[in-house]
């Protein structure tokens, strides 16, 4: 499956600015190379540097507080979301793969399972791998086709059950 350039272009900025890449802190400016700024003061030298978890630096270290419980659910919430939001995206991803699958192929009709994505017939490359076909709950993500090539794309959700409000669905 192809990445798509914008995700290269951030990956290739991210790695040039050495995002998450460092193993030591940078080495000081002179002070000749930018007379405007003022060398930094013992105090500050001393203070502990915050560098966001994400980019792999040290934690925050007000995260070890005890949160309330609206905080945690706030918290709750909000990985709730990605994990919807990256759900939706691979669906997207996987529409693509369908369309390419119909297109390049033969026969020009829509797979019979995602697994054709992953193991295309008469030796194409694949369009998917075992991992892309599953939502990020880790289930699989159910296709069903219907007549005239529109399909239906469907992840169970959080709750891993069929049929609740929380299923995601992508039909084309």
């Amino acid at each position: 499956m192809r990445v798509p350039k914008a995700v290269v272009v951030w990956v290739v900025a991210a790695w040039g600015l050495g995002v998450g890449c460092r193993s030591e802190p940078p080495a000081p400016l002179p002070a000749e190379v930018s007379p405007n700024v003022a060398a930094p003061d013992a105090a500050a030298a001393s203070a502990p540097e915050f560098v966001h978890p994400d980019v792999g630096g040290v934690s925050d270290p007000l995260a070890a507080a005890p949160m309330s419980e609206e905080e945690q659910a706030v918290r709750r919430e909000v990985a709730l979301n990605k994990q919807r939001a990256r759900t939706e995206q691979q669906m997207e991803m996987l529409a693509i793969g369908i369309t390419r699958y119909v297109s390049e192929g033969t026969v020009r009709e829509l797979p019979t399972h995602l697994y054709d994505l992953v193991e295309p017939p008469s030796g194409r490359a694949p369009l998917a791998s075992p991992e892309e076909i599953k939502d990020a709950w880790g289930n699989e993500i159910i296709f069903t086709a219907k007549p005239d090539r529109h399909y239906t794309l469907r992840s169970v959700g959080p709750d891993n059950r069929f049929g609740g409000e929380d299923d995601l669905v992508l039909e084309r």
